[in-house]
């Protein structure tokens, strides 16, 4: 919210790391600490008030850190292969999924306790498709996502010798 920007870079030497370019784009500070990473495809991952941000721990669990100082803790609801489409308004809670081939279903998790509820699904306009490649919920609830889509076809060929 600040206008400074979140990208993640990878030096010479070491792993993927989170860093904030200032808004003069002249300097980078480190977000995260060292084992934690943001996913490859940028979403809605910084709270509306700019405090807290979502990233991956080293085995792939949902994390929420402060942005002021660099610490993290799990975050409460989640489950293995969840992966966050955005913050809602309030900055109370996560919208999260799982990944699936054709319909996905978008959870609501308040960040606080852990609760997870229901709250949409989605079902890709297309047949045949292979899978989301990206799904952002912005605060307002408005939906975004993109998918694959592999398309084959079968030849029978017989009495080759």
């Amino acid at each position: 919210p600040d206008g400074r920007l979140v990208i993640q870079a990878t030096r010479p030497g070491s792993g993927p790391a989170p860093l904030v370019l200032s808004a003069d784009g002249r300097t980078t500070t480190t977000l995260l600490p060292a084992e934690v990473t943001l996913p490859v495809s940028g979403r809605n991952l910084i709270s509306p008030d700019g405090s807290r941000m979502v990233a991956f721990d080293p085995v792939g669990q949902l994390v929420l850190c402060a942005v002021a100082k660099p610490v993290c803790h799990p975050a409460a609801g989640t489950r293995q292969g969840d992966d966050v489409a955005g913050w809602s308004a309030d900055g109370q809670s996560l919208f999260v999924y799982q990944r699936q081939s054709v319909e996905v279903k978008i959870d609501r998790l308040e960040v606080a306790s852990g609760r997870r509820s229901a709250w949409k699904t989605v079902h890709p306009l297309k047949p045949l498709v292979s899978g989301l490649t990206n799904l952002i919920v912005s605060p307002d609830g408005a939906v975004a996502y993109g998918y694959s889509r592999n398309a084959s076809q079968l030849y029978v060929i017989k009495g080759l010798k």
